[in-house]
């Protein structure tokens, strides 16, 4: 190998390791690059897996207050038609007495008339 031949082998070496030196300086720029992206997206999944954990709490909050204000309106109804319920024997008995009353007032108003008819013809012989 001549002196010449050494120089080009030698400017060959040299030319590849400048275009090795600018393509790891590039993927360094790169590799930065992404991990810039990288870590903001870590902060971004952080921020919603909190932002998650804060909604399923309160949807859970909401679903046990839901349950809770379903659990009174039960107990509220069942009292409700308790009610209803001896309302309508109070209704039914009430009603019972009203038409014996009405009866023993209609059998007394008979007899006060029978009396009075009776009665008032043989006052006046």
């Amino acid at each position: 190998m001549n002196d010449e031949e050494r120089q080009r082998t030698m400017d060959f070496i040299l030319q590849q390791q400048a275009q090795f030196a600018v393509g790891m300086q590039k993927l360094e720029e790169a590799d930065t690059r992404a991990s810039r992206r990288l870590d903001r997206l870590e902060r971004t999944l952080v921020l919603m897996a909190r932002r998650f954990r804060r909604e399923r709490d309160d949807i859970q909050e909401r679903m046990a207050a839901l349950v809770d204000a379903q659990i009174r309106t039960e107990e509220a109804t069942t009292k409700m038609e308790d009610a209803t319920a001896k309302m309508e024997d109070a209704v039914r008995s009430l009603t019972a007495t009203t038409e014996r009353n009405s009866n023993d007032i209609a059998i007394l108003s008979r007899k006060a008339n029978d009396e009075n008819n009776g009665g008032g013809g043989t006052a006046s012989s």
